[in-house]
């Protein structure tokens, strides 16, 4: 699917369509908050789930969907998590079948079951990782210690212990940011707005500061205008 595609419909919270499966919309935040925060983000980090983020995957010879597989049969959280991600995203639950070509995920709509192929599979995630605006920056999910224990302590084993640093920002702090700083969003009605439209508006709000900081500079005289691109000075300019 293309990008621009996606971040248009995206932006309007219309659905997407992925072929043979059926249609699907980012949730509100009115459902994000309703789920709780930590078990909406460990349902979007399971589906995002990368072996190569792991070093015990690394040498599997299977891709992310056959270890997304093999983990949903045997690690009863990361099978929740997994489950939680389509029941947000399509209103079905999640399903693997089992036949000698390997397994393979499916849902039921109407009763009738979809086969949830790899490159589909990798359809959602790809609308998933540009809804939340971490195409790059991909979460990690940490599986529970139970059928999947050796396996995990594996990954745990092979990771560096590193001091975890505070974050400036989070879901609710930006969420506080554009309510109160915007003039027609406020926390009344914030909650009827998507993810995506979410974090569009956060980095929205910020191209606008630039730009009033840089106008207001070259005002005063603070900024030589002759340093700078005008033409780059633009609310609706393109985010990078």
């Amino acid at each position: 699917m293309d990008k621009d595609d996606i971040t248009f419909k995206l932006k309007l919270n219309l659905p997407i369509e992925i072929d043979g499966v059926r249609k699907f919309a980012v949730p509100v935040l009115r459902t994000v908050v309703e789920w709780g925060e930590a078990r909406y983000n460990e349902a979007i980090s399971a589906l995002l789930f990368d072996k190569s983020q792991h070093e015990a995957f690394i040498p599997f010879h299977e891709d992310n969907y056959a270890v997304m597989c093999l983990l949903f049969e045997s690690d009863q959280r990361y099978r929740r998590a997994l489950d939680d991600a389509f029941l947000l995203l399509f209103k079905s639950s999640l399903q693997l079948q089992r036949r000698e070509e390997g397994a393979s995920f499916y849902i039921e709509v109407e009763q009738e079951k979809r086969l949830i192929s790899r490159e589909q599979m990798e359809s959602i995630r790809q609308v998933v990782r540009i809804a939340h605006f971490i195409e790059e920056k991909k979460l990690e999910y940490k599986p529970a210690n139970n059928a999947a224990q050796k396996m995990i302590e594996l990954i745990n084993r092979n990771k560096r212990d590193r001091p975890s640093r505070k974050t400036a920002t989070n879901l609710q702090s930006i969420v506080s940011g554009i309510a109160w700083k915007s003039g027609s969003i406020n926390l009344l009605n914030i909650t009827d707005l998507t993810i995506y439209q979410i974090y569009d508006g956060y980095y929205r709000l910020h191209t606008i500061d630039d730009c009033n900081h840089t106008f207001t500079g070259i005002y005063s005289g603070a900024i030589d205008s002759k340093k700078i691109k005008l033409s780059e000075i633009n609310w609706a300019a393109i985010p990078n």
